[in-house]
């Protein structure tokens, strides 16, 4: 029977408030600050160091997974999914990361023989346990913990 990890809807639409509105107030401050001359050059910077962060998390991060005994299923925030076979699981980590609001629990899964990561957190999913619950009783080799370094505040 597919089983499913439930997504955390508030933090993925308040990222996804905070990128639209960079996009939207960002060139409206830059062409109000032209007479000002190095507040342009501030909201650049600001625009620099927060869109890309804000862009991967809420884009390039799965907001939920499903899995049966052969498939785990990802879903993305624009509704694309992306099936991969247990078979291709090579392992998995389980992470923490420090935040504003505390230690956030996650999981690192590596697939495939290049050994490409799509991480899980508490953040974006509500539910680690039972993702962990799937790959220990599939018996996929679990090699650690390992402390995420966040390199910005969200």
């Amino acid at each position: 029977m597919p089983q499913k990890t439930k997504t955390r809807w508030v933090s993925v639409s308040l990222r996804l408030f905070v990128f639209i509105s960079l996009l939207v107030i960002t060139p409206l401050g830059i062409l109000k600050a032209e007479g000002y001359g190095y507040s342009m050059w501030f909201l650049i910077a600001l625009v620099v160091i927060l869109l890309p962060d804000a862009f991967i998390k809420l884009f390039l991060q799965p907001i939920a997974v499903t899995w049966d005994e052969q498939h785990l299923v990802f879903t993305y925030l624009m509704g694309i999914k992306r099936r991969v076979k247990v078979a291709y699981l090579v392992g998995y980590r389980t992470t923490e990361e420090a935040t504003r609001y505390g230690i956030e629990k996650g999981i690192r899964l590596y697939i495939g023989h290049k050994m490409k990561k799509i991480h899980f957190t508490t953040i974006n999913i509500r539910d680690i346990a039972a993702l962990h619950l799937f790959l220990d009783r599939q018996d996929i080799p679990c090699y650690g913990t390992v402390d995420v370094k966040p390199w910005f505040v969200f």
